[in-house]
């Protein structure tokens, strides 16, 4: 089980200050993180993931009660969202060989890979030709399904149709068990499964 926590937490952007003074601990579970376009809601889950830097306070992370240094947290995540992308020239089952070298998948294989995507996608069409919605459900199938403590999904039903954000929403619910999961959106369909939310703008 991981838990991070955040200790007077802020981010700032030359004078400008993203969010500041955030002190909240998460544990197992799923947590949402709210806010209008162009809050920070994105800049806070950076944070959180390690990808980026913040300027004052304090984050702290634990597995099964041993700490772990922010330096190494990259080995715990998996993170679907609009500004990670994968290669372009790859074609399905190259990304899924490619992911499985890096992260193990829960599943039987890249059939089985395929089944639970529930789309119809070619072995042969190369990653930049598919559309937006494609690329997200392969994204969200592979942070699900990856051997990972915290997923991190920014966002997660842009570009998704109705039919496609009902597929995330069951597999969210299949693999949650003891995982902490960030969701960043200002949908609210997308926080129905969560036990607490954040809104990034009370800490402006």
């Amino acid at each position: 089980m991981i838990s991070v926590h955040l200790d007077k937490v802020a981010k700032r952007f030359g004078y400008r200050y993203i969010f500041k003074n955030l002190s909240f601990k998460f544990s197992d579970g799923i947590y949402g993180i709210s806010g209008k376009n162009g809050s920070g809601k994105s800049t806070l889950l950076k944070v959180i993931s390690g990808f980026m830097s913040y300027t004052d306070g304090h984050i702290s992370y634990s597995f099964d009660s041993q700490q772990i240094k922010r330096s190494n947290i990259y080995q715990k995540v998996s993170v679907a969202a609009p500004y990670v992308n994968l290669i372009d020239e790859f074609t399905l089952p190259e990304i899924f060989l490619f992911h499985q070298d890096h992260k193990r998948l829960d599943c039987n294989g890249y059939d089985d890979f395929l089944e639970i995507l529930d789309y119809p996608y070619r072995p042969d069409t190369f990653w930049k030709e598919y559309s937006s919605g494609m690329q997200q459900r392969v994204k969200l199938g592979l942070a699900l399904l990856g051997d990972a403590s915290l997923l991190i999904l920014d966002e997660p039903t842009s570009f998704l149709d109705d039919k496609a954000s009902d597929w995330f929403y069951s597999l969210l619910s299949q693999k949650n068990n003891g995982r902490l999961i960030l969701i960043g959106s200002n949908d609210k369909r997308d926080f129905l499964q969560c036990r607490s939310i954040i809104n990034i703008e009370d800490y402006h």
